[in-house]
């Protein structure tokens, strides 16, 4: 709960579940709410025998872009359709946001497993006095899509990096 804010007795928490994940939304006051998602990106198997380290992980990156789309459209599109549309729709500017996410991975050589992780983001939603829930939930889902495809691909980058860097030092190391 947000500190000094009363939630009016008319204004419930919506939540949904389903396989890839949960989602919840709360109305604290006229301007301020708050949306939770929670989803856990699959455990991926890249095989290297027949591409390159790049092309695998180019797949997997694509593979996991996808499986967010879907996660968070299927949580979005199911929470919106427990909200209102009772007032105006919104417009949401550009916003900053940081990622600290890591992933442990496995080169085998010939393949890469990537371990899979659970991903959780909490969105205080400030302004937009007006707003129908649902419009809220609908825009700021779509900016969190945007949000997880540019720390995916990120990720991907600093994955193939640290993959490239252990297969030198693997290589140069004396004692093998």
């Amino acid at each position: 709960m947000i500190e000094g804010v009363t939630p009016n007795a008319g204004w419930q928490q919506r939540k949904v579940q389903t396989s890839v994940g949960s989602a919840s939304f709360r109305r604290l006051s006229e301007k301020k709410s708050i949306l939770d998602v929670q989803y856990v990106t699959p455990p991926l198997h890249v095989d290297l025998s027949e591409s390159s380290l790049e092309e695998g992980l180019d797949d997997a990156c694509a593979y996991e872009i996808g499986h967010v789309r879907h996660a968070l459209g299927q949580l979005g599109f199911q929470l919106v359709s427990q909200l209102s549309n009772r007032g105006k729709d919104i417009a949401v500017g550009r916003r900053r946001w940081d990622n600290d996410e890591e992933r442990d991975w496995r080169d085998r050589g010939n393949s890469v497993h990537i371990e899979p992780t659970r991903y959780s983001h909490r969105e205080e939603i400030t302004g937009y006095e007006g707003a129908s829930d649902a419009a809220l939930v609908r825009k700021h889902v779509e900016l969190l899509i945007e949000q997880r495809i540019q720390n995916i691909r990120d990720i991907y980058q600093t994955l193939l990096g640290d993959i490239k860097a252990s297969r030198r030092r693997d290589t140069t190391d004396p004692r093998l």
